[in-house]
């Protein structure tokens, strides 16, 4: 599973990371080698936010012209896949007519 990002370089020299998938993800470092490891880190952080607040976590877009990605680990994808399943179970619970 990999998340797209758009890279955009700062007047100040930092750069800006936006994921088009995950907007609370928004991030920035100072030093462009210090990307990766802020996307990652922002991606986490806004996963666990849509875990606490039972949202479901949007699949990644394909990654487009400009874009790079960023790839999940196993763990965090499963977790995904497991949390979005689980809420839509619930969904389908709340569906279902229960007897009178």
């Amino acid at each position: 599973m990999h998340y797209p990002f758009n890279l955009r370089q700062e007047a100040d020299g930092s750069w800006t990371v936006l994921f088009p998938d995950i907007p609370e993800a928004a991030t920035a470092a100072e030093i462009e080698s210090d990307v990766r490891f802020q996307a990652a880190s922002a991606l986490e952080t806004a996963f666990k936010r849509y875990f606490q607040d039972g949202r479901p976590v949007p699949a990644p877009s394909p990654v487009q012209r400009g874009q790079s990605p960023i790839a999940l680990t196993p763990l965090p994808a499963v977790r995904i896949h497991k949390h979005n399943e689980s809420l839509k179970a619930k969904f389908a619970d709340r569906l279902t007519p229960q007897p009178s």
